[in-house]
């Protein structure tokens, strides 16, 4: 894979992502890329394939962005606030429908949110669940093993419309409100003073 290419699809990658994935026609993503379909046909078979190699990338691009925070700190509990940051500012960019579009149309490329989800979230997790712990700023109480299973498990939840219309609810607020709900039940007396100094809503 080249630059031109990667430089392509990561571009198609924002695209769904701001956009949703049913909406954009293989024209509006040349059009918004400008360029010719001619072009874009030279590197995917067809939509499909488009979304499948786009969204890899972009799996691929936040797991190094999260990866940079872990390296930045040991602190567990500044590493998970700015990790939820992060996050929660990709998310003001995210449109509601994107997760539901790839989930019902794009299985394949669903599979590669899902492997993120359950291999390199999860590995992130546990380990600072783990460091927490030793550290004496998490609940040594509490099932990192399912603590983590919940976690991961809530990003379906996030997307899930029938809870969660995007008419009345925003996707930084419901992942803001879970994060806080996640930090309030595995901090001790100690992580709770530390965690005071941060603030979610920043």
């Amino acid at each position: 894979m080249n630059g031109k290419e990667i430089q392509l699809l990561a571009a198609a990658g924002e695209l769904f992502m701001t956009n949703g994935v049913k909406s954009m026609t293989m024209d509006d993503i040349a059009r918004e890329l400008t360029i010719s379909k001619k072009t874009l046909y030279k590197y995917v078979k067809d939509k499909n394939d488009l979304v499948c190699k786009s969204m890899n990338l972009v799996m691929d691009k936040k797991e190094c962005e999260f990866d940079d925070i872990c390296k930045s700190t040991v602190n567990p509990i500044e590493e998970l606030w700015l990790i939820t940051l992060k996050a929660s500012e990709q998310l003001k960019s995210v449109h509601p429908s994107v997760m539901y579009d790839i989930q019902r149309f794009h299985p394949e490329a669903w599979g590669y949110f899902e492997n993120h989800k359950n291999t390199h979230i999860y590995e992130c997790v546990i380990d600072n669940l783990k460091r927490g712990q030793e550290t004496g700023v998490y609940r040594k109480d509490i099932n990192a093993e399912i603590i983590t299973k919940v976690y991961v498990a809530r990003f379906d939840i996030l997307f899930d419309h029938k809870i969660f219309p995007p008419s009345v609810y925003t996707l930084v607020d419901i992942h803001t409100e879970m994060m806080r709900y996640h930090f309030y039940g595995i901090l001790t007396a100690k992580g709770r003073k530390e965690f005071n100094l941060y603030d979610l809503k920043k």
